[in-house]
């Protein structure tokens, strides 16, 4: 799953720029990012290939703090969302090893984070992989 896990950091980078995207919650960082979150692998054999359906959880956070008012509260979160959306629904990623058919977008859900302040978007991907 690391492999899934570093297309995913790849593209999301790549569409959405340097400092925004990361593998974990970073300490402290003010304003509105991505963390690439919990993961889920199964076979998804057929007779003659191997193969894993996988899901990709994607959190995006506003954290209220040193924000100008566009992107404070769930504005800011749900922009960013729909960016994280953009980068993946549908698009094919490239995993090593690993021939992959379309991520596909599966929910979003938007709470209050637990600090009671910031904002956070949680949005839930799929993916097939087969060889």
């Amino acid at each position: 799953m690391n492999q899934l896990q570093s297309a995913i950091f790849a593209k999301l980078s790549a569409a959405l720029g340097a400092g925004v995207v990361f593998d974990a919650v970073p300490d402290n960082k003010p304003g509105v990012y991505t963390v690439i979150g919990d993961d889920t692998g199964q076979a998804w054999d057929t007779d003659d290939a191997a193969g894993k359906e996988c899901t990709i959880t994607i959190y995006t956070y506003a954290t209220n703090t040193g924000q100008a008012s566009t992107t404070k509260g769930y504005k800011g979160a749900k922009a960013l969302a729909e960016s994280v959306y953009n980068a993946l629904h549908l698009q094919r990623i490239s995993v090593a090893d690993w021939n992959s058919s379309r991520v596909v977008f599966e929910f979003e859900q938007a709470q209050r984070d637990n600090d009671g302040i910031s904002r956070q978007v949680i949005q839930r991907f799929r993916i097939y992989l087969h060889k």
